[in-house]
This record gives structure tokens, sequence and C-alpha cells, in this order.
């Protein structure tokens, strides 16, 4: 059975008092484990119970982390770091860590190093970790470059097809780079403990509230990723890659999509970069403000937005709608100025069209790919490609739906459903 596959517990025979409940199932061959690393130098370490030999794992929903044995539950994010002595410096992390990842990471340290600087890789989603290697040792990270011993540059895409996921909807999205400091010591625990260490839960019991089974879209001018910051995981990016290979085979096979893309949308997939105008069919409300500030700070503007100064309105460098969204960084407590007014601009504009769905676009465009190249479709127009993909769709009105309408079984132009069904389903739109 494949490394990351679910194994899941057979379910609680009914003994005629009800449905028993679900029972705990396991990820075969993975460990969700707490570690710790050093936001100054990079520094990772495994905490672990030295009494029990195993590595800490998640105590419950508030991240917590504790011996699976004697239930003791540890916080350490925050804590000076023993390496670089920097104070509140250590960074709370969970990995999911394969058996095959953890004995690779120990037989691959490098002889005779005390510590190596390494460039780990993750999923996004599943955040399942990859120690990158080759020529039988782990690679270095020199100026954000994986290299290997003789000085080979490698790069990310080299490991997507290799890398272990919890679940195989992850397979081949694009991992994200960690930079961290190891050191064989810690390897060697891993490598040691992590047989001790329980396979991580998959979560049967945990059952989605009322309000998450109940979301709706409203996209009146058409479907555009949310921005997305690109150190954020999320199962979005699972759902943005089936719908590419969903959007790929309805194409191929001439099936229509009752799928309204925005026009945005519709030009990255023909291969046409987006501008600020751009962001009146994605978003008209911010476009209508942003040109108001443009106006403001233009040569000769008044530097006021409807007659309130640009310092008073409160503004921060920051997505409007997303405040863990900086457009630079520590931009929560950069203030939005005229004289920074034009940068502001630019990268709310950027972080809406580009980088904030960048990430959603790329596994958009792989899970294209599997059907069919998606370069393909650069000989069309985005009004071509909705055709392509929608079909018609003209706007109805009375009219149009009651030139449709063929009367039978004793119902007559005249009869009065016959005239209100046209009314009703032209206030519904196509």
């Amino acid at each position: 059975e494949e490394a990351g596959a679910a194994v899941r517990d057979s379910m609680s025979p009914n003994d005629g008092l009800g449905q028993a409940p679900a029972q705990a199932s396991y990820i075969k061959g993975f460990h969700e484990i707490y570690v710790l690393r050093c936001t100054s130098c990079t520094t990772v370490t495994f905490p672990r119970c030295e009494k029990h030999s195993t590595m800490l794992t998640r105590a419950s929903k508030d991240d917590a982390a504790q011996c699976h044995r004697c239930r003791e539950v540890r916080r350490l994010g925050g804590s000076p770091c023993e390496h670089c002595k920097q104070e509140s410096c250590l960074s709370e992390e969970w990995w999911m860590l394969s058996d095959e990842e953890a004995g690779y990471l120990h037989a691959a340290f490098p002889a005779g190093q005390r510590a190596i600087d390494h460039m780990l890789l993750q999923c996004p989603v599943c955040m399942s970790v990859n120690f990158p290697g080759t020529e039988q040792s782990l690679v270095v990270n020199r100026g954000g470059q994986m290299t290997s011993l003789s000085g080979r540059v490698m790069h990310e895409q080299d490991y997507r097809a290799v890398t272990k996921h919890v679940t195989p909807a992850c397979a081949n999205l694009p991992l994200t780079k960690v930079p961290v400091r190891l050191t064989p010591e810690e390897s060697a625990a891993v490598a040691r403990l992590v047989g001790n260490t329980p396979e991580a839960e998959e979560g049967l019991d945990e059952q989605p509230s009322a309000a998450e089974k109940m979301q709706y879209v409203v996209a009146p001018n058409g479907l555009f990723p949310a921005p997305l910051k690109e150190d954020k995981g999320t199962q979005a990016l699972i759902y943005f890659r089936f719908l590419g290979r969903l959007v790929g085979k309805a194409l191929l096979d001439q099936r229509y999509l009752d799928l309204p893309l925005a026009p945005a949308f519709l030009k990255r997939m023909i291969g046409q970069d987006l501008c600020f105008q751009d962001l009146a069919t994605v978003d008209p409300q911010l476009y209508r403000t942003l040109c108001k500030l443009k106006a403001a700070c233009a040569e000769g503007g008044t530097g006021m937005l409807d007659g309130c100064p640009i310092e008073d309105l409160g503004l921060d460098m920051t997505l409007p709608g997303y405040p863990d969204f900086e457009l630079v960084p520590g931009g929560k407590g950069v203030s939005v100025t005229v004289q920074n007014l034009p940068q502001y601009v630019e990268a709310v504009t950027r972080a809406s069209l580009a980088d904030g769905a960048a990430q959603q676009f790329s596994v958009f465009r792989a899970g294209f790919d599997e059907v069919f190249p998606m370069k393909h479709l650069e000989v069309f127009s985005a009004e071509e490609l909705e055709l392509h993909i929608r079909g018609d769709v003209e706007e109805w009105d009375v009219e149009t739906v009651r030139a449709s309408l063929h009367p039978d079984h004793g119902f007559n132009d005249s009869s009065m459903p016959i005239l209100w069904l046209p009314k009703f389903l032209a206030g519904r739109g196509p």
C-alpha cells in the first residue's frame, strides 16, 4: 500500500442502541510531530519525551504538544534559542513526517559536519515534509538555492514527483521552501524515536459545523481567486487543482460547465498578463476607490479622498478586507500617507490580481495540463474561451423565454401560467 494512503479502522458494530461513533483512524507511515524553528538562525529542534523515547505529538485542537504516554502538555514557543541566544525567537510548527524521510534525514546527513544549512520542502496543504538530497547527501542552502556537494543547483520542481504526501490529491503540488539549520544530534534523534511515535490521526470524529456546510459564493462579476499568502497552506489549493482538471476535461469532451469565470481569469488562461483596468471586472468597488486614490496622489492632486486627508483614512499597508495580508514587511504598522500612496495602490493591485492569486492559478494550470496543455488555449480570445466553457450565455428576457415555450396539454398562449412563467424565469437570469 502506498505511503500516505489512509488506513481506516473498522467501525464499531451497532449493538441495537444506535450507530456507534466513528473510531479514530490513522495515516499509515506519517507522524504529526511538534517542531521548534528559530526565526533568527533557522535551527530546528524536535522536542521529545526522553522518559518514553518518543517525539511530541498534537494533544488537542489548541495545538498544544504532548507525549502520548505521560500526557504532559508542553508549550515552548517564544522561548530563547539555545544556539543563537536570541530571545523569544522559537516558532512552533507542525510537520507531517514520514518514516522514509526520517530515515533518509539521518542517513544522508553529511559526515563530519556539526550543522548544515538546508532547504526543507513542505507541502502547503497536507504539511508533509521532504528533506531534498542528491549525490547521497542532503542539499545545502546557499543564498536561497538548493546546492549539491559538487555545486550543482537543484530546483523545487525536481522533487515534486518523489515527495510523499498524506493524500494523493496533493501529488505534484508546488512545494514551499523552508530554510532550516540541521544538526546531526537532532537528525539522529528523529531516526531513533520516530518508530515509537504514534501515527497521525486522520480525525474522522471531526464534523463540519452547519455554518461550514452552508457556504455560498456570490460573484456577480465572475469567479476569481481570493488573495492567498504564499506561506499559508490551504485546502483551497486541492480544489483549484481539481477545478483545473474539470475544466480541461470539459473542454476536451466538449461539455459545457455552468462556471462563470471572471474575464480576468480567462485572460490568465490564454496567457495574457493582467493590468490595473482588469481589477474593474474582479472587484469594481475596490477599483473605483483605487482610482480616486490615484487621482489624489497624481500631480496636481489634492491629497484627499472625498474631502478627507489620506492620513486620516486610517489605512495601513495591508490588503483591504484581508488584515493578515501585509503588502510590505511589517505592513500592519506602516500607515498610508500621501508619500507612499502610489506604492500602496500598486501593491494592492499586484496582490489582488497577481501575487495573491499566483498559487491558485499555478495549481489550476497544473491540473488542467494533466488533461492537455493550457498553452493551446492561446489561440482564443477571452470571449471565445468563455463560449467554449459555458456555451451561449444569452441574457434571458421575457420575449426570449416566451419564444422558447410551446404550450400544450390544454395550455395556450393566453393561459395565466404561460404568462407568468416567462416573467419568473427572466427574473432568475440564465
